[in-house]
Parts: structure tokens; sequence; C-alpha cells
């Protein structure tokens, strides 16, 4: 640490610089759709032509007959950002990490609001996202998501081998709707 900088002051300068690059080289998208929901016995439900195994996702969209299932991801030009980072500077890598993981949230709450308004203006109200890896909704459900989508078409984010999202600031959630 040079003289005259605090430990804080240099961690700020590594975070702007994160984030600054991030926001440079983002490509947001998200695609949606609505879906019929049906809960069948407990924690079995159907998303449209989905069959999904959670008790807690079951718990999680009781009262619910619609949901929206979405994704939303900030590109592949925020994974490059990440890796040209890290070949000079492991901080400036992290910083731009946790950047990306921040945005794609944010993208996820801006969609999220503009998904309840829609809902509201129908009189109903929006529970809040459920994503696969939550509780006891397998991470193997994001091939679902993902082909219910068409996400490599729509957003251009896949899924590798293990089921990870590629580009890796991508998530898939599901949204509850209920109405009286």
């Amino acid at each position: 640490m040079r003289a005259g900088k605090t430990c804080g002051e240099n961690i700020e300068k590594l975070a702007d610089e994160g984030i600054r690059r991030v926001c440079e080289a983002a490509c947001c998208k998200v695609c949606y759709a609505r879906l019929e929901l049906n809960l069948l016995d407990e924690g079995n439900l159907m998303l449209g032509d989905i069959l999904l195994r959670s008790k807690s996702l079951y718990k999680w969209l009781e009262g619910c007959r619609e949901a929206f299932l979405f994704a939303a991801s900030v590109g592949q030009s925020v994974d490059r950002v990440i890796r040209a980072a890290g070949a000079s500077s492991p901080s400036l890598s992290l910083a731009c990490d946790a950047a990306g993981s921040a945005l794609v949230e944010e993208v996820c709450d801006v969609l999220n609001s503009k998904l309840d308004s829609i809902i509201r203006l129908e009189g109903g109200v929006t529970v809040k996202r459920f994503s696969a890896g939550y509780g006891d909704l397998d991470l193997t459900y994001q091939k679902n998501f993902s082909e219910a989508l068409n996400t490599a078409k729509n957003i251009g984010a896949c899924l590798t081998g293990g089921v990870m999202m590629s580009p890796t600031k991508t998530v898939t959630a599901i949204i509850g709707i209920k109405f009286d």
C-alpha cells in the first residue's frame, strides 16, 4: 500500500474500475414467458409443459395459478472482461466478477418490477423470484428453462455440460402470479 492511501480507498478504486469495465462491456438482454402453473401434489408442479419436483418451490408458489419464467444476461463480453482482468490482476478480476453479478441482479430486479407492474394492472400480485439451485429445486432444471425460453436464440445464453449458464452472468428464475 502506498503512503497516503488507505486500504478502503484502494478497494474503492478497484471496485470502481471493475464496475466501469463491466458497464462498458455489458449487453443486457432478457426473455420471459407467462405460463400456466398447476400445483399437483406435495412437491410436484407443472409450469407450462415442465414437470418440476421441489417441495420448497411448491410451498413458495402456493396460491399461484400462473408464473413468469425468465432469463436475464449481461452478455459474453462481461465474461471476457473478467478473464482479461485476471491475466494482469486477480483483484481486478474479482472486482469485475462482483460487478457482473451485481449487474445481472439489477437486470433481474428491473424485469421483476416491470412484470409486477403488468400483473398489478390486472389486479394481481407477484411473488419474489425463485431460481434453480434454491432450496431443493435442482440446478438441472436450467436445461428445461433454457429450452422453454430458447435462450440461445433470444439472449445468446446456453448451458455448459455441467448445467451452468454461459455467459456466466446469466440468471433463470420463476416469478409466481397470484390473483384473489
